[in-house]
């Protein structure tokens, strides 16, 4: 009996098995390569996220409990010689149930954290689906997540009542995706009723930038 003969079926299988071996090999290598073409984009998304202004006004405000800016951004003009403190900007959050009257400044502020706060929790989707797991985002943004989430008495950053506000303005307005991502960070975002007691010169500083607004849409219009 020849060599063939009696093993050609087992060469021809051995055959098979390596093809189809080759081949999830080959399926393996184009799904990694598909992943991390799809990774990469991500990166970019969160890349150009994190540069975008009212993101970057969110972390400075985030990273300082008061910060004066030589320039701020409003809409289609620029505002001069602006300071905002935690204690401002947590009254300006307040919900709509604790005062609706809001002041011009007051609303630009909240379109700024509406923006970043809409972006940021799109993140979580791309989590709940497995396209990445928390740890690739904390590059990115994980330092300002964490300053804005822990109630950790050994390691939170600001004041307590200002980061309840923050809390209580993402469980209001955000409650579904944005805390479930900030859980994914180790924070519970948890709403928690404040009496939102105006600060002191609250009205006098509010003013002033309002009136900053006005002054600049006049000269906008006269230029």
């Amino acid at each position: 009996m020849s060599f063939i003969a009696t093993y050609g079926s087992l060469l021809g299988m051995t055959g098979a098995i390596i093809t189809f071996l080759f081949g999830v090999f080959k399926y393996v290598q184009l799904q990694k390569s598909k992943e991390v073409s799809s990774l990469l984009k991500i990166s970019e998304s969160i890349e150009k996220f994190v540069s975008k202004q009212n993101t970057k006004l969110v972390f400075t405000l985030t990273d300082y409990t008061s910060f004066h800016f030589d320039t701020f951004p409003y809409g289609d003009i620029t505002l001069n010689d602006i300071t905002v403190s935690d204690e401002m900007l947590g009254y300006a959050l307040r919900p709509h149930s604790k005062g609706a009257n809001f002041t011009l400044f007051e609303a630009h502020l909240r379109e700024i954290f509406d923006a970043y706060f809409t972006e940021l929790e799109k993140y979580y989707y791309f989590i709940k689906i497995g396209a990445f797991d928390v740890d690739f985002l904390r590059p990115f943004i994980g330092y300002y997540v964490d300053i804005q989430g822990t109630m950790n008495p050994s390691k939170i950053r600001k004041n307590k009542i200002y980061l309840q506000c923050i809390h209580n303005y993402m469980a209001s307005y955000f409650p579904v995706n944005l805390v479930k991502l900030y859980q994914k960070f180790g924070h519970e975002i948890q709403y928690r009723d404040l009496p939102y007691q105006k600060p002191e010169n609250y009205d006098r500083w509010m003013d002033n930038i309002d009136s900053k607004i006005k002054e600049a849409k006049k000269q906008k219009q006269l230029s």
